[in-house]
């Protein structure tokens, strides 16, 4: 599994695991939009938390299994154990998880404000930079300028002032049609 994606599991797994302590605590039980809350966000995180967990005990299963085929003596043993985690539909549950990983993965894509900054970067002079920023005048949303603006200050420093420039730029001109469709 993907180095950073076990992260994320484990950080919902862990979050999961608070949440049921808190929702266990009087003081929470009294503050029913707090509990609403949790509720909600452990309604979310379980099905995740519960595949991630049958994961890992099914990763365990199967290292251990592979380091007994290993061992002459307990190889019919590890082949035993193998077959009787697939008769149990164990390898199902390692497809559902694997679909739960590249549900994360998508999630953790960039957001489209960002693909969009860097189609926008790749605009050869300022003639192209405004007809496509007509052509995406749509997405010129609020959470595209906050994007824009953490970039130009992420930029403002160091070997990217070229890009900072560009960002400007691309800021500039995108404010410009912002407010001239609010008139």
């Amino acid at each position: 599994m993907n180095p950073s994606i076990q992260g994320k599991l484990e950080r919902l797994a862990e979050r999961f695991t608070e949440i049921t302590a808190l929702m266990a605590e009087p003081e929470i039980q009294g503050d029913q939009a707090r509990f609403r809350a949790l509720g909600q966000e452990y309604a979310q995180l379980e099905p995740v938390a519960r595949c991630f967990h049958g994961y890992q005990a099914i990763e365990e299963d199967l290292a251990n299994a592979e380091a007994m085929l290993a061992d002459p003596e307990m190889a019919g043993l590890a082949r035993e154990e193998m077959d009787a985690a697939r008769k149990k539909g164990e390898l199902e549950h390692i497809a559902k998880c694997k679909q739960v990983e590249e549900v994360l993965r998508e999630a953790s894509a960039p957001p489209p404000e960002l693909a969009l900054v860097e189609e926008l970067l790749g605009a050869p002079d300022e003639q192209t930079l405004k007809a496509k920023l007509e052509e995406h005048r749509k997405e010129l949303t609020p959470e595209f300028m906050e994007v824009l603006t953490a970039l130009i200050a992420r930029t403002q420093s160091g070997e990217e002032q070229g890009i900072n420039q560009r960002l400007q730029t691309i800021y500039g001109l995108a404010l410009r049609m912002a407010m001239q469709a609010n008139l």
